[in-house]
């Protein structure tokens, strides 16, 4: 008596995306193996479980769902959200430091003789700043493709409202958009370490952006330029990014609401199909004896196929 073990795979599309879970699950069934005279071998297999056809079935009209492609996309949009998020991680532990901590900050920029350590600190600020203000364009654009495609005509103004408002309308968000456009056709930022003293009160300290250095562009959309110009000098540049990362974060987590909402009956008829997957994992796991590999998954939808426990 021999044990095969069977493996199915196949690739599923849905529209132009792949589902991130694509390998059907493998299963063990009993067989004989016999050799004749010619040293071939006959395998015969017993039957696959109707229960596995029927799990096999439903995941494949999951894959065809709209509510799995809505997943699909809210997954992807997830990644890109990550990329933004590390970004800024990595950005504020560099001038959020500065800003808080008065030791790293003289040990950086103190005195003259720390210059080349400062030199380099700038450096390191010009690679992050790119990077962070490049995800803020993109995770805006990804943003923007979901929306077209997974929110309808009757919800739309209610997207654009919170879009102009948190973004078009604001003189901040604006900055920060103008701000790439800045960097990827004009230049790099003048950037800088800020010290300030005053008598009887404590010493702060920030990084900063050169303002009239900036103002020399001819780029900036009135909203920016106005914002620009409503601050001085010098732009505490942590202060105005944390901000912006909080009103990004704000809206993506409203986002998600959003399109849960405006998509409930697709993402809700998806969500059965699920959960009558799940609920013949383990009976299937108990038949074969042994676990079922791979799982597929609806992200943003608490039922998956999942193994059973």
């Amino acid at each position: 008596m021999w044990t095969i073990a069977l493996w199915i795979c196949r690739s599923v599309r849905v529209g132009n995306q792949t589902p991130p879970i694509v390998s059907d699950v493998a299963f063990t069934v009993g067989g004989e193996m016999t050799e004749s005279s010619d040293r071939n071998f006959r395998v015969t297999a017993s039957p696959i479980p109707e229960g596995l056809c029927e799990l096999r079935r439903l995941r494949e009209q999951l894959w065809t769902t709209k509510g799995w492609a809505i997943g699909v996309d809210m997954k992807n949009l997830q990644r890109t959200w990550y990329v933004f998020h590390a970004n800024w991680s990595f950005l504020d532990s560099m001038i959020g430091r500065f800003k808080a901590d008065t030791t790293f900050a003289m040990g950086i920029a103190g005195t003259s003789r720390r210059q080349p350590k400062l030199d380099s600190f700038l450096d390191d600020l010009d690679v992050a700043l790119h990077n962070f203000i490049a995800s803020a364009a993109t995770l805006g654009d990804h943003t923007r493709r979901v929306a077209n495609r997974r929110v309808g005509d009757d919800a739309w103004k209610t997207y654009q409202g919170e879009v102009d408002r948190i973004f078009a309308d604001a003189p901040r968000s604006r900055f920060v958009k103008d701000l790439r456009n800045y960097m990827l056709h004009r230049t790099l930022p003048l950037a800088a370490g800020s010290f300030n003293y005053v008598k009887d009160g404590p010493l702060t300290h920030a990084i900063i952006l050169h303002v009239p250095s900036m103002l020399d562009w001819d780029g900036w959309k009135p909203l920016a330029r106005n914002y620009l110009d409503s601050i001085g000098d010098e732009l505490d540049l942590h202060e105005c990014l944390c901000a912006y990362f909080e009103d990004t974060q704000q809206f993506q987590r409203w986002f998600g609401r959003h399109v849960r909402e405006v998509n409930r009956e697709a993402l809700n008829f998806a969500q059965e199909i699920a959960d009558r997957g799940n609920a013949m994992v383990g009976p299937l796991e108990k038949l074969l004896d042994g676990p079922l590999e791979g799982e597929t998954e609806i992200p943003y939808i608490s039922g998956t196929f999942r193994r059973g426990r």
